[in-house]
């Protein structure tokens, strides 16, 4: 009886041992399907993915340098001068306008602001030679045979002419003068004489702003933005007025 009942729990023993080990076997099977279903995800994910990494998946440098490669190529820039098309395409690429340049040349501007006078924009600059006169000149104003109030025109180099009495130095008030309408401008001439020698002397020229209606210099009609010289009994007339000026300079 004794050999009998050890009999049977050896049996016994075999047969959980053969449990235990249909068991792990069936433990190892499902290790390996979930294995080869992440390895089957992995892959579809590639395909899914191509040209892009996969979440998870580390990209060689080879890789990355290829598809900035590629991406490079399907952009393409194209610089040129000039502002693009309304649609930004030459030869269906897009187009990046060049930027401008600096430009480090005068624009003008101080110039400008530096020659105004109570905001206002002078219409002149005076030349390089620009000079104060050393002689006495003068204009004798005069309507019809009546003389007006003598006008000294020695003590600054330039006198400007006009209807704007917020800016011109010598008034005229007629209606077909323009608020900025001529300027006497002092210049320094140089010349030789017959004999070879160097001269010099402040001279004043007079200049038409291009005026509506112009500047007469002893009867004829001047060419604007030109310079004049003038010598002593000239006569000027501006636009239409009848208001004459006679040019003279005063003896040493």
């Amino acid at each position: 009886d004794t050999d009998r009942e050890r009999d049977r729990d050896r049996d016994r023993d075999r047969g959980k041992d053969r449990d235990r080990g249909r068991v792990g076997d069936r433990g190892d099977r499902d290790r390996d399907r979930d294995r080869q279903r992440d390895r089957d995800g992995l892959r579809n994910g590639d395909d899914d993915n191509k040209g892009r990494p996969a979440e998870g998946r580390k990209v060689t440098k080879a890789e990355g340098g290829s598809r900035m490669s590629d991406l490079l190529r399907d952009k393409e820039e194209v610089f040129e001068y000039g502002k693009p098309d309304e649609e930004g395409k030459v030869d269906g690429k897009t187009v990046v306008a060049k930027k401008e340049e600096p430009n480090f040349e005068q624009s003008g501007l101080l110039a400008k602001a530096t020659n105004t006078v109570g905001g206002v924009e002078l219409k002149f600059t005076e030349p390089p030679d620009s000079r104060k006169p050393n002689r006495n000149w003068r204009l004798y104003p005069f309507k019809g045979q009546e003389a007006l109030d003598l006008l000294h025109i020695h003590r600054q180099s330039a006198y400007l002419i006009g209807r704007d009495r917020e800016v011109v130095d010598i008034a005229v008030d007629h209606p077909s003068c323009s608020k900025q309408h001529a300027v006497i401008q002092f210049r320094l001439k140089m010349w030789e004489t017959d004999t070879g020698e160097s001269k010099s002397d402040v001279r004043p020229y007079i200049m038409d702003l291009n005026s509506t209606n112009g500047v007469f210099l002893n009867g004829e009609k001047i060419e604007p933005a030109r310079y004049y010289e003038l010598l002593e009994q000239d006569v000027l007339k501006f636009g239409f007025s009848t208001r004459e000026f006679v040019v003279m300079v005063a003896a040493k």
